[in-house]
């Protein structure tokens, strides 16, 4: 069964952008997630020394494990664009953009929450606020004025929220999975840092 529904231009051009602006800012997580775990974990362990040892740990994350689990949400990222791109009147795709939209300008509250807790540079830091968030608002505001959303339907949007996080971690723990690695620790646990991915 064939859809000859499509979406305008403006629209189509606003869905694929939230994946390639997702991207643009991943890519400073692919250069130092890695790099600036050990870090991030040894400042955990200062600034809240009451947080136990093995959530610390779990903060450490080997380049393999940071590059799959970035993969993997951006392929639902990519995922939802083509659904919602090639299905224009699927309303679980409007759903899902609509989060994605939320989703990605929340993010940069929490790279920048991060850093300012462990008073140092986290992954992702830089184009969090200045790439994912006015990205994200853009998109927003195009998808508006095209009438495929509203803005209190990106307001109820943010009620999905708290679901992301455990999206950033299936990612992870499919990423060890994926790679047949366990991020060099004991027990092949999947570290997770609640501002990375």
């Amino acid at each position: 069964m064939t859809d000859d529904v499509t979406h305008p231009r403006a629209v189509r051009r606003a869905l694929w952008a939230l994946p390639l602006i997702w991207w643009a800012h991943d890519v400073e997580e692919l250069i130092t997630m890695s790099r600036t775990s050990a870090r991030t974990a040894e400042r955990l362990q200062r600034r809240l020394p009451w947080l136990p040892a093995s959530v610390r740990d779990r903060v450490r994350l080997d380049q393999r494990q940071a590059t799959g689990a970035i993969a993997l949400v951006g392929a639902v990222m990519v995922g939802t664009a083509v659904v919602a791109d090639a299905r224009p009147d699927s309303r679980i795709a409007r759903v899902l953009v609509e989060v994605e939209v939320v989703a990605l300008g929340a993010h940069a509250f929490t790279h920048v929450g991060s850093a300012l807790v462990l008073g140092t540079y986290t992954s992702g830091l830089v184009t969090a606020p200045t790439v994912a968030l006015p990205g994200a608002v853009l998109v927003a505001r195009r998808l508006v004025a095209e009438g495929y959303t509203t803005w209190p339907r990106l307001r109820r949007a943010g009620r999905w929220l708290p679901v992301v996080p455990v999206v950033v971690l299936a990612a992870h723990v499919g990423a060890r999975a994926l790679g047949g690695q366990h991020g060099g620790r004991p027990g092949g646990r999947a570290p997770v840092s609640a501002a990375d991915a």
